[in-house]
């Protein structure tokens, strides 16, 4: 439960196979709460507050993940597919290559080291 007595609810699909314009969000949001049970008896009598969002899942890394004085760490220097779970492990793996990194007195080797790994981590994901 969030404050105020309130829940967030997700459905994942794939984008290419619903209407998701604001219509068929609606219609898809009905259709898939009268198919789940739990989720239909958790939320009760509940109202919809806001409009409904559809928002990208999508695996995705920056063009670069270090800059002058600066390091992209966890979902910052990308995001790994939320279905998979390895995104946890991603971040706190990112997180201690740039402490690490950090820490280095070589930053300029430090910084492109952590760039390749973070980028590596990436495509190992996508292959």
């Amino acid at each position: 439960m969030l404050p105020g007595n309130r829940l967030i609810v997700a459905f994942f699909t794939d984008f290419d196979l619903h209407d998701f314009s604001t219509q068929g969000r609606e219609i898809l949001w009905k259709d898939q709460l009268t198919q789940s049970r739990l989720t239909r008896e958790r939320l009760g009598t509940a109202e919809l507050h806001g409009s409904l969002r559809v928002v990208s899942a999508a695996s995705t890394i920056l063009s670069d993940v270090v800059g002058d004085g600066w390091l992209a760490v966890g979902d910052a220097a990308c995001t790994i597919d939320p279905l998979s779970s390895q995104g946890i492990s991603q971040a706190i793996s990112s997180g201690m290559d740039a402490a690490q990194t950090i820490l280095d007195r070589k930053s300029d080797e430090s910084a492109k080291r952590y760039s390749y790994v973070v980028k590596q981590r990436y495509r190992e994901h996508l292959r």
